[in-house]
């Protein structure tokens, strides 16, 4: 029983710091995206990949508690469900971040 409160506990503090992560990093690109620099193409490779790795950390965020949510139903489509909302988001992220490298 020891074993599955410590594993709850670090599940939770890992989640909590990805949000904290991801919260500080989308701060930082919309405090930067509002100063009136002309930063120009560096600005929008930047302000991408701080935009993938704050989305990532969302990711990294919700996967245990959605998983643990979907495993706990009785039927078998809440998990398959989730997985594929895990793959539908992993997917936005990456096209959302080639995206902001091409245009």
């Amino acid at each position: 029983m020891g074993d599955i409160k410590i594993k709850k506990d670090w599940v939770n503090a890992f989640s909590f710091w990805a949000i904290a992560i991801s919260a500080i990093l989308y701060l930082v690109n919309g405090i930067l995206g509002l100063c009136n620099a002309d930063w120009g193409r560096w600005w929008e490779i930047t302000s991408g990949i701080l935009s993938f790795i704050a989305a990532i950390f969302i990711l990294i965020a919700v996967i245990a508690p959605a998983w643990r949510y979907a495993r706990t139903r009785e039927h078998k489509f809440w998990k398959v469900l989730a997985i594929i909302f895990m793959v539908v988001y992993s997917i936005g992220i990456i096209l959302q971040f080639i995206a902001a490298l091409i245009n």
